[in-house]
């Protein structure tokens, strides 16, 4: 049994004992397999991906539910305001591409891209009004510094960065 509260990609081979991963909405039990939890607490959603193999996932307070498998390129998700399941048909590697150093994207809120760099990088990142309603689409490697990240950024939208004490401020340009 592992505890998680973030992210992270599991490699779990078959066993006689079955592995769980327990996050604070849900439990994911495992049957040999490679997948990915998406768990924070400041995320709306839950996310379950699963890359090869089989689990199941099941919902805290939804027991009488019971775990749902999922297959490979199948997404589980929980929303954490209203309880909603769904499970649905995704291509894995944006979702897992991170392990490998990459952040992939399309048509995604710049708020949300700048959110996981945010993460990544361990600096407050923010967007203002109206940057956070910009969309972009990309592959961003991880291996780079953050200050080339934001120059990808800058040539991907029409931003303007500036560095605040200990944050980043992100604006439409002008």
């Amino acid at each position: 049994r592992v505890k998680l509260s973030g992210e992270a990609y599991f490699v779990v081979a078959k066993g006689e004992r079955p592995f769980i991963v327990d996050t604070p909405l849900e439990e994911v039990k495992v049957f040999g397999t490679e997948f990915n939890v998406m768990a924070y607490e400041d995320e709306e959603e839950l996310q379950t991906t699963l890359v090869k193999g089989s689990v199941g996932v099941l919902a805290k307070g939804m027991e009488f539910i019971g775990f749902q498998k999922i297959v490979p390129g199948e997404q589980f998700l929980l929303n954490r305001k209203t309880g909603k399941i769904e499970i649905v048909p995704v291509d894995v590697f944006p979702y897992v591409a991170w392990k490998d150093g990459y952040y992939q994207f399309h048509q995604q809120p710049l708020k949300e891209i700048v959110k996981k760099l945010s993460r990544y990088y361990g600096v407050r990142i923010y967007c203002k009004e109206p940057a956070d309603k910009l969309s972009c689409s990309g592959k961003l490697d991880l291996k780079e510094s953050l200050d080339e990240m934001m120059k990808a950024l800058k040539e991907a939208a029409p931003i303007q960065i500036e560095n605040k004490y200990e944050s980043i401020e992100i604006k439409v340009k002008h």
